[in-house]
């Protein structure tokens, strides 16, 4: 699991990966917020791209700054991207236990794994397999 930072223009596929997809853009005025905040202060964390250049973290702020007129800063981790999307969207979004279970049932790995990366009970995450299986349309995704 390593990353590293590039001064040089990176060309971005356009792509977002998919499980990073799964988590809520911001909503307009929050966007706007941040875009505030970027013009003001610069961006503090860079946006992260994974080894194919797909997008796996960052797209409110990718929107923020193209809002605030600021030249992105880049990243490119090299490790697991869903792991990663995982644990840095669970540490900072305020999702129920529920949602964290869904989301974290995504994931490739062992029960036991996703429930520690979701901070929940390996039993929610059998459950949340289950209906992600059976019944997806009932699966709460996101707030």
């Amino acid at each position: 699991m390593t990353s590293q930072e590039t001064a040089e223009p990176v060309t971005l596929t356009g792509e977002v990966h998919p499980f990073a997809e799964r988590f809520p853009m911001l909503a307009a005025d929050e966007l706007d917020d941040l875009a505030a905040d970027i013009a003001a202060n610069g961006l503090l964390h860079p946006i992260v791209l994974d080894v194919g250049r797909r997008l796996i973290d960052g797209r409110n702020r990718l929107v923020a700054c193209e809002q605030a007129g600021v030249d992105p800063v880049f990243t490119v981790f090299e490790g697991d991207p869903v792991r990663f999307i995982l644990g840095v969207n669970l540490q900072r979004r305020h999702l129920s236990k529920g949602q964290r279970a869904m989301l974290a049932a995504l994931a490739d790995g062992s029960n036991r794994f996703v429930a520690n990366q979701a901070d929940v009970t390996q039993s929610r995450i059998a459950k949340a397999r289950t209906i992600l299986r059976w019944a997806p349309a009932d699966a709460e995704l996101t707030s």
